[in-house]
């Protein structure tokens, strides 16, 4: 009997180890980078998802819009993949090393002959931009010297482009030739690069007050892909 009593104040007594925090990871669709119907979450997913995996850290898959990301991550303890530097952002987020890079072009139409041998020179044009995205702290500012059209998505800019509502859009390659092959194969032909950007960097991200996100990041900045 002293036996089991013994026994059973050592379970009492014993420590339980603490459960691990659940990070909780906020992406959108945007193929073919993060693709919500891949079992990897697209070509960011499987490098970024890949990277997580291999740490002790749990974490689960939360879909909202990226409008709704980028104001979750300014306020409450989420994290993110795909996205891009720029002065603002550096502001309030904390970013893992670049694990993914792509080059940007401003896009337009063939038939649409425009001058442009400098970046500067897109300013004379009417231009498309994506709400809530970044090109980059160069183009960035570049565009926030004029009245720049926005739209809620990559798609809705590009069918403004063939219309000749506008008459330049910034976008990835990987990014808009799928989007061109998938949506517009009979116009695809139609648009071209006319201009190339910069080389864009993308990067896990968490609030710069998240402690587990900084924990996370410093973790997988070892495991991600060396682009630097």
């Amino acid at each position: 009997m002293c036996r089991y009593l013994i026994l059973a104040l050592l379970l009492i007594s014993s420590p339980t180890l603490p459960k691990a925090e659940t990070l909780i990871v906020a992406i959108s669709d945007f193929p073919p980078s993060i693709d919500l119907q891949d079992e990897l979450f697209g070509i960011h997913g499987e490098i970024v998802l890949g990277a997580l995996n291999q740490t002790d850290y749990p974490y689960e898959i939360k879909i909202y819009s990226w409008s709704r990301i980028s104001e979750m991550l300014d306020t409450l303890d989420v994290c993110s993949f795909g996205w891009v530097k720029n002065e603002e952002r550096l502001k309030r987020w904390q970013y893992s090393r670049p694990y993914h890079a792509d080059i940007s072009y401003f896009w337009g139409r063939k038939d649409n002959n425009l001058e442009l041998q400098s970046l500067e020179d897109v300013l004379k044009y009417r231009i498309g931009v994506t709400r809530g995205y970044s090109y980059g702290q160069m183009v960035d500012d570049l565009l926030s010297r004029i009245e720049t059209d926005e739209s809620l998505d990559d798609i809705v800019n590009l069918r403004k482009l063939l219309a000749g509502r506008i008459d330049l859009f910034p976008g990835q390659a990987l990014i808009i030739e799928p989007i061109l092959t998938a949506s517009f194969a009979e116009q695809a032909l139609e648009l071209e690069a006319k201009i190339e950007i910069n080389r864009l960097s993308h990067h896990f991200v968490c609030n710069k007050d998240n402690k587990l996100g900084k924990k996370v990041i410093q973790a997988i900045n070892p495991l991600l892909p060396n682009i630097d």
